[in-house]
């Protein structure tokens, strides 16, 4: 076998390989054996098919059969001859396949760049250190009193931040394209109608009101609305959230957002619905407030701690006390997992801003297509074409990647069974159903492998931590928990992050500047990426609920 390579653009090789004819008939003709002993054709007997009566029928699909042989066998020994790592698939051409003649094709490929790897003790990490301090505590009762606030009928005019009950009609032309009764809406709301929330203003329970409004063409359009009858309507409007979603097409398309708890509507119609209208049509809108009811916080008294599992037994500490007290140790353990995140990306950043090498196009359009897959699940309308941004993101990936791939291979690293082991025991205690989560994992091959990458990761991190200069920075539990435990090392180029964030804005048809879902879209976020977060999502899919107090 003969073996040539050109080295193409970067790290593309294109060889050449040549199988001797001897080598190459050989097989055929051990094919052709083969199939005559096994064929059967009408006026021979079985086993009995003359050989030149089996070159004649099958002889070009069998030359193709023990090409597609050779080609795989003979481009693996070449591989391994050369001693080359493969980073893509080769496109393989066969260039010669004629009886008689050297077997001969060529394979293409890209290769993994050969790089020194930086010496670890000269680099600077940075270790965000920070506390759960007496105002986070403050700050934390303050948001879980408002997760759980409480609505009051009022006698007096809507206003905002009010819950209405209203009934509610839209009619473009004379004709009712949308109604509804009974439904909840908060006054202010995102989302909300504009014209309706502006008349709902100022009303009182049994008032009734028209007002003009303009909605995009395909809600104009849409006659395939429902009649929704009356919800019943208590104080937790919370358990008529699922209902309440079942909005007339046309609403959501016109984006009026009517959910019982005031959230805006996030299907992809609702989502899309103005943008996707190329012609508004005017409407005359009624609507008619049953109920205005205005919000309260819930008392910090037994009724609210009673919902997080606070024992009530005397034992010397006040109730309220041993509340903070349980939710301080809650926000610990979170604050921990952030800082220990902080520091995994902090340490990676690092090692990927310390190499500068050529990268395997073929890796880096495998990232970039796993991101618009990402954000196709999460958005509408992503172009063919990310914008460069997202390619730069995509490459750094791919630069810490292949870096960390050096370190495990030179540390001959492999993933330390009893921490995959107790990797596992975290995730699947969180759930009621432990054991059967427990089980699907160790079952399912794909999740078990991600947990032992990311177990593997880890150790490549404790390791470039242990030889790197680790410089403490002070900061805050909630610059830490929103994503900003470390600030930019170097100034960024100008307007780099604006233009991620403007380019995932445009992907979003969202104006907020560096809004959390937006820097998320854009690869900015700070928050958990990557195997365990999609492990945790797939199981709670799968599996429901976490224990009680998780």
């Amino acid at each position: 076998m003969r073996v040539s390579i050109e080295t193409a653009q970067g790290l593309t090789r294109k060889m050449t390989i040549a199988v001797p004819s001897a080598t190459f008939e050989g097989q055929f003709a051990e094919h052709v054996r083969k199939t005559a002993s096994q064929v059967k054709l009408p006026g021979f007997r079985p086993g009995k098919v003359p050989i030149s009566e089996v070159r004649r029928r099958f002889g070009p699909r069998l030359r193709e059969e023990v090409a597609s042989e050779l080609l795989q066998t003979s481009l693996q020994e070449a591989v391994e001859e050369q001693d080359l790592a493969l980073a893509s698939r080769a496109a393989v051409e066969i260039v010669k396949l004629e009886a008689g003649a050297d077997f001969e094709f060529t394979a293409t490929f890209e290769v993994l760049p050969e790089f020194e790897l930086a010496d670890l003790n000269q680099l600077t990490v940075r270790q965000p250190v920070a506390e759960v301090a007496e105002p986070d505590v403050d700050a934390m009762v303050q948001t879980l009193r408002e997760q759980r606030v409480q609505w009051h009928a009022v006698d007096r005019e809507a206003r905002e931040g009010d819950r209405l009950t209203v009934d509610y009609s839209l009619t473009v032309e004379g004709e009712v394209v949308a109604e509804g009764t009974g439904r909840s809406l908060i006054v202010g709301s995102a989302g909300l109608l504009p014209e309706l929330d502006q008349a709902v203003r100022g009303m009182t329970a049994g008032e009734m009101r028209a007002f003009p409004a303009t909605l995009p063409g395909d809600a104009a359009g849409d006659h395939d609305h429902d009649h929704d009858h009356d919800h019943d309507h208590d104080d937790d409007h919370a358990q008529d959230h699922d209902t309440a979603h079942d909005h007339d097409h046309a609403l959501a398309a016109a984006e009026v957002d009517l959910d019982p708890d005031g959230d805006p509507a996030t299907d992809a119609e609702s989502a899309s619905g103005a943008a996707a209208s190329p012609a508004s049509r005017q409407a005359i809108g009624k609507v008619t407030v049953q109920a205005v009811e205005e919000s309260s916080l819930p008392e910090l008294d037994d009724g609210f701690y009673d919902q997080f599992g606070i024992p009530d037994e005397d034992d010397g500490e006040p109730r309220d006390q041993r509340f903070r007290t349980d939710v301080r140790e809650r926000m610990a353990v979170e604050l921990g997992n952030a800082l220990r995140e902080a520091q995994r990306r902090e340490a990676l950043a690092v090692l990927g801003r310390s190499h500068r090498f050529d990268l395997p196009q073929a890796l880096v359009e495998a990232e970039v297509a796993e991101e618009k897959s990402r954000l196709e699940r999460m958005l509408n309308d992503v172009p063919d074409e990310l914008p460069p941004v997202f390619v730069a993101m995509a490459e750094q990936r791919v630069r810490v990647q292949l870096a960390v791939n050096k370190i495990v291979t030179g540390q001959r690293m492999t993933a330390d069974d009893q921490r995959v082991r107790d990797r596992i025991e975290e995730i699947s205690s969180a759930y009621e159903e432990s054991a059967r989560v427990r089980s699907a994992i160790y079952a399912d091959e794909d999740q078990l492998a991600a947990i032992e990458a990311a177990i593997l990761e880890e150790q490549v991190v404790d390791h470039i931590l242990a030889e790197a200069q680790v410089e403490e920075v002070p900061t805050s539990y909630a610059d830490v928990m929103n994503g900003r435990a470390l600030p930019e090392p170097d100034p960024p180029p100008p307007d780099a992050a604006d233009e991620a964030v403007s380019a995932a804005g445009e992907l979003t048809n969202t104006a907020a500047d560096g809004e959390p879902e937006v820097r998320e879209a854009a690869g900015l976020d700070d928050g958990p990426r990557g195997a365990e977060a999609g492990i945790g999502g797939r199981f709670r899919r799968m599996f429901g609920k976490r224990k009680t107090g998780e």
